[in-house]
């Protein structure tokens, strides 16, 4: 992970805790952090139409760029602290949601007195605290299954954690600027809990 990355999450408290764990498209490199529970100016993506050759997974990228402008202006008019770069939220459980049920959010982390603009559309949000688990992919939206599937799937049950809630954040890192063509580079923070379920055994899911 880069220090960008490193420096963007607005954690607090336990400090990073890398391991390079086996990943369905060769691997991932997570990390592991607190965030603090944060107010927040929110945006809804709309899914692009067909003839829109600029999406990734049912994400506009323009979308992106003209949501985080627009976020960012109504910050500034209303005099508040960004306290972080937007982030993009994910609200369904990837293993249990179908796609088509999928809601997509950008939210940028703010303090002050915020108020909702019905007219541009903009609502407040609050972003939830406790603990990550961070990784990075240069896959893009795309590689969103892959990673969900192993993350959700495999690592957390592992290591006797499992999804705290149906809420899933991701960052834009690298990619927002070119065609759309090219798939973005993405942080993903998925809210974990400690399970007291005992991880399934490869035997019990024949």
């Amino acid at each position: 992970m880069t220090q960008e990355h490193q420096a963007g999450t607005g954690r607090r408290g336990a400090p990073y805790a890398y391991s390079d764990n086996p990943g369905p498209n060769g691997g991932y490199r997570l990390g592991q952090a607190f965030r603090s529970t944060r107010r927040a100016l929110a945006l809804a993506l709309d899914k692009p139409t067909e003839d829109d050759k600029t999406s990734q997974r049912g994400i506009a990228v323009e979308a992106l760029r003209d949501g985080q402008s627009k976020l960012a202006q109504i910050a500034a008019v209303q005099q508040l602290r960004v306290l972080e770069q937007p982030l993009i939220a994910l609200h369904a459980n990837p293993l249990k949601d179908r796609l088509r049920d999928w809601t997509w959010e950008l939210v940028l982390p703010i303090l002050g007195q915020a108020k909702a603009d019905a007219e541009a559309g903009v609502t407040l949000t609050r972003i939830y605290g406790g603990a990550y688990v961070e990784t990075l992919t240069t896959g893009g939206f795309d590689d969103l299954d892959n990673l969900y599937s192993y993350l959700i799937g495999t690592y957390l049950p592992h290591h006797k954690h499992q999804l705290t809630r149906p809420v899933i954040l991701h960052r834009v890192m690298d990619g927002l600027a070119g065609d759309g063509r090219t798939p973005l580079t993405l942080a993903v923070y998925v809210p974990i809990v400690l399970s007291l379920q005992r991880p399934t055994q490869p035997d019990e899911q024949a």
